[in-house]
C-alpha cells in the first residue's frame, strides 16, 4: 500500500525550496514517460500509415487489373459478335446465291479453261482518224470459285483502211467470292489475240501477261473501285487477227 508523505503546512515553502531538483528529476521522469508514450504511438501510426498505404496500392493495381480484363472481355465481345455477324453475311450469301451451274461465268465457260470473248463486226466499232471507241466484257471467272475480271478494249482506225489499234486492258470487279479469298490478288493472267485467218507459218497469236503480284489488287467494293490496267497495245491488220471483222481474245 502506498503511503504519502505528511508534513506541515507551514513547511511547504521551506520543501519547495529545498527540493527544487528532486521536483524538477521528477517532472523530468514524467516527460520522458510521457515522450517515450508518443513516440510508441508515432511509430503505431506510422506503421499503420504504410499498411494503409501498401493496401492502397494493392487496390489500385487489382482495380487497374480489373479495368484491363474488363477492356479485354469487351474486345473479344467485340470481336466474335463480328465474325457471328460475318457468319450470317456469308451464310444468308450462300443460301442467296443461285446454284453452281448458273453461277459459272460466261455460257460455255468451264474452269479453268480460257475465256473466251468475241467480238463481232470490229471494224463498224472502229472509227477513223485516231477516234476511238470503247469495249467491256461480261465479267467473268478464271476458277470456279476465285476472283472476277473484266476486259476492255479501245480500238481506232487509222489513215491505212487495212490497219486499225487495239490497247486491251484488265480490272478486278466485285464478285461473289471476294468474302472468302485472299486478297490483295496476286495471280498472273494472259490475255491473247488469237489469229482468225490462215496465215504464213511465222505469224503466231499476239499474248501478254499481268503479274498482279507485282502490283497487288486491293478487294474491289464497286465496280469502279479499281483502275483498268493495259495489257497489250498493237496495230493490227484486219486481215490478220479478224475474220469476217470479228476478233477473239483469250483470258488464261
Amino acid at each position: 500500500m502506498f503511503h504519502c508523505l505528511q508534513f506541515p503546512r507551514s513547511g511547504a515553502t521551506s520543501h519547495s525550496q529545498t527540493q527544487i531538483e528532486s521536483h524538477l528529476k521528477l517532472a523530468l521522469r514524467g516527460l520522458e514517460a510521457t515522450q517515450h508514450q508518443v513516440q510508441e504511438l508515432v511509430a503505431v501510426v506510422k506503421d499503420q500509415s504504410q499498411q494503409i498505404e501498401r493496401q492502397s496500392r494493392q487496390m489500385e493495381q487489382q482495380s487497374g487489373q480489373i479495368e484491363r480484363q474488363s477492356q479485354q472481355i469487351e474486345r473479344l465481345m467485340s470481336k466474335d459478335k463480328e465474325q457471328s455477324e460475318k457468319m450470317e453475311r456469308l451464310m444468308s450469301s450462300v443460301q442467296d446465291q443461285p446454284p453452281q451451274r448458273e453461277r459459272r461465268g460466261p455460257i460455255n465457260q468451264t474452269f479453268p479453261t480460257p475465256f473466251e470473248w468475241k467480238i463481232s463486226n470490229i471494224k463498224r466499232n472502229a472509227t477513223l482518224r485516231g477516234a476511238t471507241k470503247s469495249l467491256v466484257s461480261e465479267p467473268f471467272y478464271l476458277f470456279r470459285v476465285g476472283h472476277k475480271y473484266s476486259l476492255k478494249i479501245e480500238i481506232a482506225g487509222s489513215e491505212d483502211v487495212d490497219v486499225y489499234s487495239l490497247i486491251v486492258y484488265i480490272k478486278v470487279v466485285p464478285g461473289e467470292f471476294d468474302e472468302s479469298l485472299s486478297w490483295p490478288c496476286k495471280e498472273k493472267v494472259y490475255v491473247t489475240v488469237v489469229i482468225q485467218s490462215p496465215l504464213p507459218a511465222e505469224r503466231e497469236n499476239i499474248s501478254q501477261v499481268i503479274d498482279f503480284e507485282k502490283k497487288p489488287c486491293c478487294r474491289p467494293l464497286h465496280d469502279d473501285f479499281n483502275e483498268c490496267r493495259p495489257i497489250l497495245a498493237r496495230l493490227f491488220d484486219w486481215r490478220s487477227y479478224t475474220k469476217n471483222y470479228n476478233i477473239l481474245i483469250k483470258v488464261n
